[in-house]
């Protein structure tokens, strides 16, 4: 199980195990494959022993998308997934009355949602778009039934479960530019006084060549000076 917890992360909340490397979750039937693709410097043995000990320890796996459970609008993010702020959440009616909640990333992609969904039309006209303004630009003139800058992840990235979902907290990116930011001057600081330092040794190595100094070593070059006692009657001053 060691060696289990070293590349994977268990969340029985949501019913899923998370890759830290890859930073995706993996289903049972793909653990295998994941790790003879993606970790192919486990040996063969190391690779077994994880898929037993997730067989062995770990229950209740989502095994289809309808399996997994997914955290509320408001929860933290998920940690070792990338956190997206584009994403686009749809607000039609289901229905049923409740809302679609449904999310995509990019403008296109909500659109073709909302048209085959809920057979949403868009009032702007066809062609180029007004000089100076983006397609996207031009869209916000009309009632959309979706809302931007949503943040969102996603537990896989291939195959059916590929779904994005809603976090509502800071990104895990906005929280490290929030920590350089405040490290930042206390690094300029140190590395400032790193560089005065350094000038001061530098400075002190220079007079120090550059003076005269007695010298017991007899295979130096200016041997002679200390036998005629002249080292210690010119020391300090300049070799020039």
């Amino acid at each position: 199980m060691d060696q289990f917890d070293v590349i994977f992360i268990h969340f029985p909340q949501y019913r899923v195990i998370i890759c830290k490397e890859c930073g995706s979750a993996v289903v049972p039937a793909h653990l295998k494959t994941h790790l003879g693709t993606k970790h192919t410097y486990l040996t063969v043995k190391t690779r077994n022993c994880i898929i037993q000990a997730a067989a062995a320890q770990i229950h209740a796996l989502a095994k289809s998308e309808e399996d997994v459970v997914y955290p509320s609008p408001t929860s933290e993010p998920v940690p070792h997934l990338t956190v997206w702020r584009d994403g686009l959440k749809c607000t039609a009616d289901k229905q049923d009355g409740s809302q679609c909640g449904h999310i995509r990333r990019g403008l296109q992609n909500m659109q073709a949602h909302c048209r085959e969904q809920h057979g949403w039309m868009g009032t702007r006209k066809r062609g180029r778009p007004e000089k100076g303004r983006r397609p996207e630009e031009e869209g916000e003139r009309e009632v959309k039934p979706w809302v931007r800058d949503v943040h969102c992840q996603q537990f896989f990235k291939t195959g059916g479960f590929q779904r994005l979902f809603e976090v509502g907290a800071r990104p895990e990116e906005t929280r490290q530019l929030a920590r350089e930011q405040v490290a930042d001057p206390i690094q300029q600081q140190v590395e400032a006084a790193f560089q005065i330092a350094t000038a001061e040794v530098e400075k002190a190595d220079k007079e120090t060549e550059s003076a005269v100094q007695p010298d017991d070593n007899r295979y130096v070059t200016n041997a002679w000076l200390n036998r005629a006692g002249w080292a210690k009657h010119l020391a300090g001053l300049d070799c020039e």
